[in-house]
């Protein structure tokens, strides 16, 4: 049999010639509607749709500080708030993570909450890439990329409280010693029982870097490096058990060479 599409929508951004780049969507988990993130004329645009009916249920676009370029979302376990995170900017300053909350009904926009994890004398490029809610629809937890003025590459991972925005610990991780090199995190889940947070991304020698936080206070349960020289680190979190597998492609040793490889780790 040939699958016939359901129904198609449209989002063309809305300015001429700026257009959009849609990096995530995701399905509420009580199947109703239809979460698509992009970007829009310099800003954060999210657009909810009727699942059944491809219906446009309401749009929202956030330009930050500035200006702003989102990455990920996530919805909540109950259905009812979206979160969305990604990096602003405004002339002449560092970027930072910039994550928001809209209520899923009627997209109001709920709380943003904006975090650069660095002192003033040691900004640099921060944005953030991957975003995870607690099963218990408590805390969300966003992650991606810190640079040092300096150069040195890391990840930092901040946890907000879900009603309020409200910071409630950070950890960062940097790659020392190799100034101008970059390291960045791409992926943040949690594990089923919701008491362990898993990160993990590439350092600025292209291994994976992989930590377990404790979900409450941000304590570094467990880190561990993998040594191939990889090209991603895209994971997943096993819904069963606490696990995290880590996959990409990693070079063999052989010129021009590489293997898919994926490591498995439990918290």
């Amino acid at each position: 049999t040939c699958a016939l599409p359901i129904w198609t929508a449209q989002y063309s951004g809305t300015q001429l010639g700026l257009g959009s780049r849609v990096p995530s969507v995701t399905v509420s988990p009580d199947g109703s509607t239809v979460f698509v993130e992009g970007e829009s004329s310099f800003a954060f645009a999210t657009i909810a749709y009727n699942a059944s009916t491809g219906t446009q249920l309401w749009t929202k676009t956030f330009s930050g500080r500035g200006e702003a370029t989102s990455a990920s979302l996530v919805v909540s376990p109950d259905s009812s708030t979206v979160f969305v995170t990604g990096d602003s900017n405004s002339s002449g300053s560092p970027s930072s993570y910039a994550t928001v909350a809209y209520d899923a009904t009627t997209g109001a926009k709920l709380w943003v909450a904006y975090d650069h994890g660095l002192s003033s004398t040691q900004l640099g490029r921060t944005g953030a890439d991957s975003i995870a809610v607690k099963p218990d629809g408590t805390a969300v937890f966003v992650t991606g990329e810190n640079t040092r003025a300096d150069g040195t590459g890391g990840y930092s991972t901040v946890a907000y409280d879900a009603a309020t925005g409200a910071k409630l610990w950070q950890q960062s991780y940097f790659a020392t010693g190799r100034g101008g090199e970059a390291a960045q995190a791409w992926f943040a889940g949690v594990s089923p029982d919701g008491s362990e947070v898993f990160v993990t991304g590439l350092t600025h020698s292209g291994h994976y870097a992989t930590f377990g936080y404790n979900s409450t206070s941000g304590a570094v349960l467990w880190s561990k490096v993998f040594h191939r020289t990889c090209a991603e680190a895209l994971a997943a979190v096993n819904p069963a058990t606490p696990e995290v597998m880590v996959t990409g492609s990693c070079d063999t040793g052989i010129t021009g060479s590489q293997d898919d490889v994926t490591v498995a780790y439990s918290g």
